[in-house]
């Protein structure tokens, strides 16, 4: 686990903390304002970041953190590009790696939620004209549930270090990463193996239902309907500045 990963995990269980008990009251912030840490109990998260920055462990951290409906700590540490001196703020996009798995999670369950879908689909003929496949076991078995909790029998992986899959025009990038990483190599429901694939053909799915491309359909699903202004699922070059 990184240092980054461990310190976000560490924000998220002292706002569990905050918030224990406590009846649901979120709200979606509009602010480009930052908020100074109001708690006592915070402030050696707060000095951890400061370290670790100073010690060139990380560039920069944006933090928030919530409790009883109210955001308490809103502020950013440290530089987003060092080179150019532009310094992080809490509006500064993160790549935010396997956390994103939530977030396809999420756009498929508003398929599921709008009727779109269900969660017992078989996902072949939702993805069609391209399918999962399998030398040994049926891959036209695999349902939508599968996907999201990990157990359609897709191995783990990481396809964005294939440099021959970055080259390809984006229109074909899905169906040929589909064709070399979708392959079941478990029995579909019976293993759960954590896999960035499987997720990965989550993506495909939502783009061949809604039939939007994949950073339309997030945006319109679930980042603007939250006011997410800052969010987006791939980079855009209109966010280039920040870097």
């Amino acid at each position: 686990m990184t240092h980054l990963n461990y310190l976000f995990i560490c924000c998220l269980l002292f706002v569990m903390i905050s918030c224990k008990g406590q009846p649901s009251t979120a709200k979606s912030y509009q602010t480009n304002q930052d908020i100074p840490l109001q708690t006592q109990e915070l402030l050696p998260l707060r000095d951890t970041i400061l370290k670790w920055i100073k010690d060139k462990r990380i560039p920069s951290m944006a933090v928030a953190v919530a409790s009883k409906g109210e955001i308490i700590w809103l502020d950013a540490y440290g530089y987003a590009n060092a080179e150019k001196k532009l310094l992080a703020t809490p509006q500064t996009s993160y790549a935010l790696g396997s956390l994103s798995k939530s977030i396809s999670a999420t756009g498929v369950m508003t398929l599921v939620e709008n009727g779109d879908i269900d969660l017992e689909d078989f996902v072949n003929p939702l993805i069609a004209p391209d399918s999962l496949t399998s030398p040994r076991w049926n891959a036209d078995a695999v349902r939508v549930w599968h996907l999201l909790n990990s157990s359609a029998g897709i191995p783990h992986g990481w396809s964005s270090y294939d440099i021959n899959a970055t080259l390809l025009p984006k229109n074909q990038l899905f169906s040929e990463l589909l064709k070399r990483y979708g392959v079941v190599t478990f029995p579909p429901g019976e293993v759960h193996h954590y896999a960035n694939y499987s997720f990965g053909v989550a993506d495909l799915l939502m783009e061949r239902v809604s039939k939007k491309p994949l950073e339309q359909f997030l945006q319109a699903a679930l980042f603007q309907p939250l006011g997410m202004k800052n969010s987006h699922s791939e980079y855009l070059q209109a966010l280039a500045h920040q870097f």
